[in-house]
């Protein structure tokens, strides 16, 4: 698959493998499987590596069941970082992991900063810059931005689109509620904040439109409001959609798929709690079976709904 424009990318992974799913990768030990963690912790020294075989068991293996049938992953980095440095090294592995498997990886940062120090983050996300012999600390597929410093602290990250193949999800219109004290507010016209940034996407966005149609200047909208994802569509035609708040936080299949296009394509839906949570009373070999379960189940559920709802 080539990766010379993320949208054509993740395009041409949601057509073979027939799903927009996106499974996100938020830890928490506590919902491990317990065989997993005493393993874990029979074979390390420090607590660094006990974090670090555990993570690498639990998602190492669930990569190899998940992989024919979702879209992309979404590592959460801060679910990574709450567990220190062995944490940090396990999720460098597992992207290189799914990405060596042809899995695109969007990490899910939300930085929002200006000048040098938004281009510090697109190295260390994106694997280092071109002119310099530091391999940064990650090298995923597309990360998840903030607009709110304003549009100048997304610029420094588009270099990387356009000569690296990289992707960004800036944050229009998120899925928890308190989302909408600022998102919602309006102009002098009426127009809330989530449709100018709308409007600046799909203008700047047209510069890295891949053959597939869409964008790698990407948007993220929550699936819990429906309404305002038709509205927004309509403004971003050509945006890739990264679309939180399917399952556990509220927005149902036929909520999340309104982000999509009247074919239903252009996006990815993510589910994290409902793939990887509540696992702690199940043997590491039940539980990967039922990972596999609830991805196949999601993913059927969405496709449904991508049918049911042009």
């Amino acid at each position: 698959m080539s990766r010379n424009n993320f949208a054509d990318y993740l395009h041409q992974r949601i057509q073979e493998k027939d799903s927009v799913l996106c499974a996100g990768l938020d830890p928490q030990l506590t919902s491990f499987p317990g065989d997993i963690l005493d393993e874990a912790r029979k074979n390390s020294n420090t607590d660094a590596d006990y974090i670090y075989h555990a993570l690498m068991r639990f998602y190492g293996e669930a990569l190899e069941v998940i992989a024919e049938d979702v879209a992309c992953i979404k590592p959460n980095i801060a679910f990574f970082e709450q567990y220190g440095l062995g944490a940090l090294r396990a999720l460098q592995e597992l992207s290189a992991k799914a990405r060596e498997q042809g899995i695109p990886v969007i990490l899910d940062v939300k930085r929002g900063d200006i000048s040098s120090t938004a281009e510090a983050y697109a190295a260390a996300y994106f694997g280092g810059k071109e002119d310099s012999a530091v391999p940064g600390l990650l090298n995923v597929d597309a990360i998840t931005v903030s607009p709110y410093m304003g549009f100048d602290s997304i610029e420094p990250y588009l270099p990387f689109c356009k000569e690296r193949g990289k992707g960004l999800f800036v944050l229009v219109q998120t899925s928890n509620p308190g989302g909408k004290d600022l998102q919602g507010i309006r102009d002098s016209s009426a127009i809330p904040v989530t449709q100018h940034v709308a409007d600046w996407l799909a203008r700047e966005g047209d510069r890295y439109v891949g053959r597939c149609g869409f964008s790698s200047l990407g948007a993220v909208v929550g699936a819990p409001y429906p309404r305002d994802a038709r509205t927004l569509r309509t403004i971003m035609a050509r945006q890739c959609v990264l679309i939180p708040g399917y399952g556990a936080q509220g927005g149902s299949a036929a909520d999340a798929v309104q982000s999509l296009d009247n074919r239903g394509l252009g996006g990815v839906i993510n589910s994290s709690r409902g793939i990887f949570g509540g696992l702690q009373d199940h043997r590491s070999t039940d539980a990967m079976i039922e990972i596999e379960h609830r991805v196949i189940r999601s993913k059927q559920q969405l496709n449904k709904a991508r049918i049911e709802n042009p």
